[in-house]
């Protein structure tokens, strides 16, 4: 439980002791029945009662029928919102607590019972029977809805009545949910048995008779026990600040009314378990706070007469000490404004806050603001007290009102070209501090260079020794087009082919070198009829002046093959040997030839040499020869044959 809601459970525990018949105190529990928790907040009803608790019908559900019950976490708009919406159970400080829905059976009828075990009970003394109900119905002008009515009954666990007295009344509707403490108190069997306590419907009726209970308590009673720091009567509450020391309270009870009063005191920290202390068993007790934030609770234990049993115990309302972290804050040693700014201080970490300054100033504001054109006169120390749970802490600053600074920038929104590089200048002060310091060739001068990659902003720090302003900059990098000439292309001689170029990104022209054999050169796309292998550039012109980009694209022209089938090497000077024309333009290609029987004779690759119609430097009988010239580039190979004449 958070320290800072301890004051708020504190008032709310003091009325609840209000609520105890005739101001009495109250011991630990014999019987605590709150149905328990949900495991997360996707679980919002809990499993039924053990057997023999209830006559009622368990449900799951948020709105029971007749006769029926459901242990939830809330209702919501049940029966056509006649039924007021409860967010959570009672005493719990979130909603993952469960409660019991009642919608009452027709007839009178006992519907919870539970026993209690004479060992932990004490033989004659006094029980309080409590619990904690609320109406659901919303108040109504229907004088035919009944409104619950409940009759405790406490007996022996053999059945022998001790007391069922005690009714509630007609529970009232209200617009909200509105817990009350209804109880009955008993003397426990003196002959040791232990106790059967039980709630029943006293009205009949199906309209209304619909509630909600928690908190089924039994616990042992007795005369008010008077508890305080210093005397019976002293404060109930104390408030410490962590960095006091430890700190010694003297803590007294008066238990005068018991007979042969015993005393045990207890502590407990941050809401845990309730502990003995050591040899605290007299009506005053020395406890040493420690100097940790946190929340201690000390209470007192009375065992009167000729009981011994710590069941028996009846206890104080708990003394609490809250002892709380002092906020932490500080504020510069220094503040500087410019004559003719607005000064404005801003602090956190408390609940209050308490400002002082030159010339009278004050203010409680957390954030105050102390003038809106600094003069010289606000100059001075500055102090503010923040107050939280009652713990402080004071921080100063000293304001300088420096003279004013003009500044200015060179260009707050300049446009560079990719890949080139800019010199932003700054004016007016004394020191220059830019940031971010990406890509700068010096952060801290007035004019830093820089080649931005991407658009970028960048502030610069503009400062007097006195004063400090902010200049920004903008840069909008232009980035260069995409450029793209298409891929390579292969063409047969006499015929065409089409280039598929494209350009990404801002630009202003385009054009195409060299412009022959080129359909249309103001196109991305154009058809080209080179008669020789040639390769085209594309040239883009960049936006705002950025220069050039360019790529390239070739065209590979494939030129017609002549093929002789005839020639004569008889050293006549004419068709001596049998060329190719244009085998030359095909530099990878392989011209094989054979006999008829298959025999490889010649082999070249390209045009390098020419077939004389010899074989190992040898003639070659006259005859058919055949050919087969593979292209290469994944073209078709030719084959066929050739006459050799002698």
């Amino acid at each position: 439980m958070q320290l800072t809601n301890f004051k708020l459970l504190l008032t709310a525990l003091f009325l609840m002791a209000g609520l105890n018949l005739h101001a009495q105190s109250l011991g630990n529990p014999v019987l605590f029945e709150d149905f328990g928790r949900a495991a997360s907040v996707y679980q919002t009803s809990g499993p039924p009662l053990a057997p023999g608790v209830t006559t009622l019908t368990p449900t799951g559900t948020r709105c029971p029928g007749d006769g029926s019950y459901s242990l939830v976490t809330s209702t919501d708009n049940c029966f056509s919102n006649t039924w007021i919406t409860v967010n959570k159970d009672y005493g719990s400080t979130d909603a993952f607590g469960f409660m019991m829905i009642i919608n009452a059976s027709n007839q009178p009828s006992v519907f919870y019972t539970q026993r209690v075990s004479s060992d932990i009970m004490c033989p004659g003394s006094a029980y309080e029977f409590s619990v904690m109900i609320t109406n659901v119905l919303r108040p109504t002008t229907n004088n035919n809805f009944v409104r619950p009515n409940i009759r405790f009954t406490v007996t022996k666990a053999d059945g022998t009545l001790i007391d069922d007295s005690y009714t509630t009344g007609e529970i009232p509707e209200t617009d909200a949910a509105t817990w009350k403490k209804y109880a009955i108190r008993f003397e426990a069997p003196a002959d040791g048995q232990g106790i059967i306590v039980k709630l029943s419907n006293e009205v009949a009726g199906s309209l209304g008779n619909d509630f909600a209970m928690d908190n089924i308590t039994v616990s042992p009673y007795g005369n008010l026990i008077d508890a305080g720091f210093g005397t019976a009567t002293g404060d109930k509450e104390k408030v410490l600040c962590v960095g006091q020391g430890v700190v010694n309270y003297t803590l007294t009870a008066d238990a005068s009314t018991y007979t042969s009063p015993r005393y045990q005191w207890q502590i407990s920290t941050n809401d845990g378990s309730w502990q003995n202390i050591a040899g605290a068993t007299s009506a005053t007790v020395n406890v040493n706070v420690p100097d940790v934030a946190g929340k201690y609770q000390y209470r007192v234990g009375v065992l009167g007469g000729v009981a011994t049993s710590p069941n028996c115990q009846i206890f104080s309302d708990p003394l609490v000490v809250g002892r709380f972290p002092v906020p932490v804050f500080t504020l510069p040693a220094t503040t500087t404004v410019c004559q003719g700014e607005t000064l404005m201080f801003s602090a956190d970490r408390g609940t209050s806050y308490q400002w002082s300054g030159p010339n009278g100033y004050t203010s409680t504001d957390q954030n105050p603001l102390v003038s809106s054109s600094a003069t010289a006169n606000i100059a001075g120390e500055y102090r503010v007290i923040i107050t939280k749970d009652g713990c402080s802490t004071t921080a100063t600053t000293n304001v300088i009102v420096a003279p004013p600074l003009t500044v200015a920038v060179n260009n707050r929104t300049p446009q560079v070209c990719e890949g080139n590089s800019y010199q932003m200048v700054a004016s007016g002060g004394t020191t220059y501090r830019w940031l971010p310091t990406t890509g700068l060739s010096n952060p801290n001068a007035a004019n830093p260079t820089v080649t931005p990659q991407s658009d970028i902003e960048y502030q610069v720090y503009i400062g007097n020794g006195g004063c400090e302003k902010i200049e920004t900059v903008n840069i909008n990098v232009i980035k260069k087009p995409t450029v793209s000439a298409g891929s390579d292309r292969a063409m047969a001689e006499t015929e065409s082919t089409t280039i598929n170029a494209s350009i990404a990104g801002n630009y202003e022209s385009f054009y195409w070198t060299p412009n022959t054999y080129i359909q249309d050169p103001t196109s991305l796309t154009p058809t080209v009829n080179p008669p020789d292998d040639i390769t085209y550039t594309l040239h883009v012109l960049q936006a705002n002046g950025c220069g050039e980009t360019s790529d390239d694209v070739a065209v590979r022209v494939y030129k017609k093959i002549s093929l002789p089938n005839t020639f004569s090497p008889n050293g006549d000077g004419v068709n001596d040997t049998w060329r190719i024309a244009k085998l030359a333009s095909y530099p990878n290609s392989e011209l094989t030839i054979f006999t008829r029987n298959g025999q490889q004779v010649f082999r070249t690759v390209g045009d390098a040499r020419q077939w004389n119609g010899q074989y190992n430097g040898k003639e070659l009988p006259a005859g058919v020869y055949y050919y087969v010239i593979d292209l290469k580039d994944n073209l078709p190979k030719r084959s066929g044959w050739v006459m050799l004449i002698r």
